[in-house]
């Protein structure tokens, strides 16, 4: 028979092994690391220190060496030199017992394996392994614990095989649906990018005022950005099945375009005045033939006529060139919303993506109810009382010592 003497880092795991090889020369003690390919403990020995109470992978260690080994014995070291060592033990017990119904009757001791301070205090341990050893049952104990956790792994591989199986099927349905969405909602910015187009280019063939254009036309790009995050939200939620951040700020927009330059000012008002001239002395001649003899009056009609020619030619001209401006200005303001938008679907997509590949919930797998019979049935065998008086379940028939000192 083996028995496995196992502990955390300065537990003093080592030193017991030791002292009860020692005590003990008949029997093969060890430690997890010398454990041989093949070879099971009968006895598990977990050792902690009597300096502090035991943490969570203190009990995660006792949880991989006792997984196949019914019989559990704990101790605590160096009580030679930790005065509070029986508090420690106590608050052991309770925590112990807690994490699973099977620790609940272990027994514990209180050992000084390699004293600084008086004898070593080995003597009720190796009593309780002796006693343990000597059981009857041991070994078949350790079977039926070695099916039982063999039976929970099975479980637990099937439940956690069949989660993915279904979380699998199901990104692989959201991840088509968001992805259909995603182009879908791609060939709605593109619309109402182009309708918005229309619709400002037809705005700025009319404006008179860039300037109120302007922020009309910032208005409306920013209803149509509103409008286009709520259908937006909407693809992505029904296609993903998944919460989206619902919030759309409007991208920033294009400036509004310069003023023309002075010297193109210039040039309009010197082809206007020029056309102004040539229609006030083309009018001149004609009025001239018609009302000989008044000079005066033809020469007042054709100058007043010749301005207001050149003045509605330099005004329309400017009209033109800053409703050419907006147009212009329309055309890369949509354009530059449209790669807005789509950057846009783009990031949110993929955020719905990320979400996509959580760790999936466990859940019953095919077999599961049988597996689950089994080990009610393995359980209910280690949960039987073993045979002699004061002998608890799981204690191997020793008495639940108290670590007298």
């Amino acid at each position: 028979m083996v028995i496995l003497v196992a502990g955390p880092p300065l537990s003093g795991a080592t030193a017991v092994a030791r002292a009860l090889a020692e005590q003990m020369p008949g029997q093969r003690v060890r430690e997890p690391d010398q454990l041989a390919a093949g070879e099971r403990p009968s006895v598990v020995v977990f050792v902690v220190s009597a300096a502090a109470p035991m943490v969570e992978s203190d009990a995660a260690l006792l949880d991989e060496v006792a997984e196949r080994t019914d019989t559990v014995l704990a101790a605590v070291t160096k009580i030679d030199v930790h005065r509070g060592w029986r508090a420690v033990l106590a608050a052991n017990r309770v925590a112990l017992g807690g994490r699973a119904p099977r620790y609940r009757p272990v027994a514990w001791f209180g050992v000084a394996a390699r004293p600084e301070v008086g004898p070593v205090r080995l003597n009720e341990l190796t009593a309780a392994l002796r006693t343990a050893l000597a059981c009857d049952d041991l070994e078949h104990r350790n079977r039926l614990r070695a099916t039982e956790s063999e039976l929970r792994g099975r479980i637990r591989r099937g439940r956690r095989e069949a989660s993915l199986r279904a979380a699998q099927r199901g990104r692989a349905e959201r991840s088509a649906a968001l992805a259909a969405a995603r182009l879908r909602l791609m060939a709605l910015a593109e619309r109402i990018c182009a309708e918005l187009r229309t619709e400002l280019r037809a705005g700025a063939a009319r404006a008179r005022r860039p300037d109120r254009f302007g922020d009309q036309a910032r208005r409306r790009a920013a209803e149509v950005v509103a409008e286009f995050g709520r259908c937006a939200d909407r693809e992505l939620r029904s296609g993903a099945r998944l919460p989206v951040p619902g919030h759309w700020d409007v991208p920033a927009l294009l400036p509004m375009p310069a003023p023309r330059a002075g010297l193109e000012n210039r040039l309009g008002a010197l082809l206007g005045s020029g056309f102004g001239v040539g229609a006030g002395l083309a009018l001149g001649r004609v009025l001239g033939e018609l009302l000989p003899g008044r000079e005066t009056v033809v020469g007042l009609l054709s100058a007043a006529t010749g301005i207001a020619v050149a003045g509605w030619l330099v005004r329309t001209r400017r009209v033109l060139a800053e409703r050419a401006n907006l147009d212009r200005w329309v055309t890369e303001l949509t354009a530059g919303l449209r790669g807005a938008l789509e950057a846009r679907v783009a990031a949110r997509a993929l955020a719905a993506s990320a979400l996509l590949s959580r760790p999936p919930e466990p859940g019953p797998a095919p077999g599961d109810a049988r597996l689950r019979r089994e080990l009610d049935a393995v359980s209910a065998a280690l949960d039987g009382d073993r045979p002699g008086s004061g002998s608890q379940p799981g204690t191997g028939g020793y008495p639940t010592g108290r670590g007298r000192r």
